[in-house]
């Protein structure tokens, strides 16, 4: 029985109980120190002649021991300097589909997660030729076309040019409108000036909206500041988002952020664009889609249309619709988690997109890691207004 004060990089051992799908050895690849313990990277290879219905262009998998489980699983010394390749830590090997990244397998007894390993991979080889035989993407996109008909909405992307335009034009960043007796906003946690992310008059939208926004000036301020406020939540602190009717006033409002004030982009008109519900919202919308991760397969069901669909990949989803990101005004909401549209605190109805702000598009600005906020209204209340927004 080995101990573990033998195990060296470069060792080729025997384990216990080998199957038929694997070599009945290994090598220690790596030794690295994980939490002040050492854990023990080992390659086993496939055994070609017994291999069948493993992944393709695959040579064998890494297995992650510890000291203790690989002493329980080592039984004989085989030979010493061994050199592997390069690629090992892949299992691929050179001149096959290059691998994405590493994967390495957690183990406590090499045979039991290479026989579970085996199994894992046949059903995924199940899965592969299931699709290969299901019907075609093309044509379950061809069948639901009435369903992403009855769902396209009309949506529109900022056309923008470099600078400011009036107290009242619609705008990326610049002078807002202000009243002639109203201070700049500032965050409500940490007293900070806010930044204005967007302006828009509503009186200027596409024609195809028929007012539905209402009248006035929208407007968002947002601080950067890091500070206590929850922005990424509706109605929370660190943010100001209203309607506001302009008024005569004169001269300009003094923008009181003097050192890193956003570049101004005036918005000079829309283009057109349809938009389609993300995968988030299908449910709802009566495209319902199981998953099997096990077999790396999806079930499509349109009850409205008596469609149903077996063995898809996993990706059909985002294949049938999907929001587009990026700015844009109207459409549907890019979720980047769930579907989270808030509740009008006046009569809890769901608010209703009003424009879209990515992460570093328009607004040289990040929500969180790459997120994407939403403006929203009540459709009944139209003052009510709010911001919010969601990352990875």
């Amino acid at each position: 029985m080995a101990t573990s004060s033998k195990f060296q990089v470069g060792q080729r051992w025997q384990y216990r109980d080998p199957i038929d799908e694997f070599e009945p050895t290994f090598v220690v690849g790596a030794v690295e120190e994980v939490g002040g313990k050492k854990e023990y990277c080992i390659y086993v290879r496939y055994s070609a002649a017994a291999a069948k219905g493993i992944r393709k262009n695959m040579d064998g998998v890494v297995l992650i021991l510890s000291e203790a489980d690989l002493s329980r699983n080592a039984v004989n010394l085989i030979e010493s300097g061994v050199s592997l390749p390069e690629w090992w830590v892949y299992g691929r090997m050179p001149g096959k589909r290059p691998p994405a990244s590493m994967t390495r397998y957690s183990a406590d007894k090499i045979a039991e997660t290479l026989d579970a390993l085996v199994a894992q991979f046949r059903t995924e080889a199940g899965g592969r030729s299931a699709r290969a035989s299901a019907v075609k993407q093309s044509e379950v996109l061809r069948q639901l076309g009435p369903w992403r008909e009855a769902n396209r909405r009309p949506a529109w992307k900022p056309v923008v040019k470099k600078g400011d335009g009036g107290l009242a034009a619609s705008k990326f960043s610049g002078i807002p409108f202000l009243s002639a007796d109203e201070s700049w906003p500032t965050c409500s946690a940490c007293d900070e000036p806010l930044q204005l992310f967007l302006q828009l008059d509503l009186a200027a939208l596409p024609a195809e909206l028929n007012d539905r926004f209402g009248k006035g000036l929208l407007q968002l301020f947002y601080c950067i500041h890091d500070c206590a406020a929850e922005k990424w939540a509706p109605f929370s602190e660190g943010k100001l988002v209203r309607i506001v009717r302009p008024t005569r006033r004169t001269g300009a409002p003094d923008v009181p952020i003097k050192k890193g004030y956003f570049p101004a982009k005036t918005i000079t008109g829309w283009s057109a664009l349809d938009d389609y519900p993300s995968p988030q919202e299908h449910d709802e919308l009566g495209l319902k889609i199981d998953f099997d991760f096990a077999k790396n397969v999806a079930r499509v069901q349109c009850a409205a249309l008596a469609l149903a669909f077996d063995n898809q990949a996993l990706s059909i989803p985002e294949a049938i619709s999907m929001a587009r990101a990026g700015d844009k005004l109207a459409g549907w909401p890019h979720w980047i988690q769930g579907a989270e549209y808030p509740g009008c605190p006046k009569c809890g109805s769901r608010m209703h997109l009003m424009f879209q702000i990515d992460s570093r598009k328009n607004v040289p600005f990040m929500f969180g890691d790459v997120g994407c906020g939403h403006i929203t209204q009540c459709p009944t209340h139209k003052d009510i207004v709010t911001f919010a927004w969601a990352c990875s």
